[in-house]
């Protein structure tokens, strides 16, 4: 099973605009992926959705930031981050960094080019949508069949 952390810019796209971060979502719900995340990582959702920037979106979706959290909650496991090595230029992205840790993860799954940026001196890699995508073919289309 892949196990990875979505960053909050990958959800809020996810969510609100579909395309290959839902596409994640998507794999998570069919039980393909295992996503983890943690409380502050939730708040950090919940306080993004809340920005009047999206609340026009989230009007014409029917949806509300706490519908989102809930939803999301469905799909995630929540974990305690472990201390993250302080390597990212901002420091919110370390919070990523410690949930991927905490769950063994194998990648982070982030949009933010701060992230990305310092996914060279991380233990646990930063990879777009696009990269996790393909990543996660690879890894179905080498895995025998079960059953």
């Amino acid at each position: 099973m892949i196990k990875a952390v979505l960053d909050t810019n990958v959800l809020i796209s996810a969510f609100l605009y579909g395309g290959p971060p839902l596409d994640i979502l998507d794999l998570a719900d069919a039980g393909m992926v295992d996503l983890y995340t943690s409380e502050e990582a939730i708040a950090e959702l919940r306080t993004v959705l809340s920005r009047d920037k999206f609340s026009g979106r989230l009007r014409a979706l029917r949806l509300s930031a706490s519908a989102i959290v809930s939803l999301y909650r469905t799909l995630a496991i929540a974990a305690t981050p472990a201390d993250a090595p302080d390597m990212c230029s901002d420091p919110q992205d370390e919070q990523f960094i410690g949930i991927a840790l905490a769950a063994g993860a194998d990648a982070i799954v982030s949009g933010d080019h701060h992230l990305l940026e310092c996914s060279d001196s991380s233990p646990i890699p930063a990879l777009t949508t696009t990269e996790f995508l393909l990543a996660v073919r690879n890894v179905m289309e080498s895995e025998p069949p079960s059953g």
